[in-house]
């Protein structure tokens, strides 16, 4: 299970690259360090700032 995960993010990572070049490398990289590594504070602060924009665009 685990290797057919890892072959596929590698394929993915590999499609990122080709179609977007170091900013696609740069936003996975990021994507998997916050989905992955941090995922419940990831969903604490996403709804943070889900809430904080809600408010913002409110006023």
């Amino acid at each position: 299970m685990k290797k057919m995960k890892h072959i596929n993010s590698n394929h993915l990572d590999f499609m990122k690259k080709r179609c977007f070049g170091s900013l696609g490398e740069l936003l996975s990289e990021l994507w998997y360090a916050i989905i992955i590594n941090n995922r419940s504070r990831c969903q604490v602060s996403a709804t943070k700032y889900q809430l904080n924009a809600i408010s913002t665009t409110r006023k």
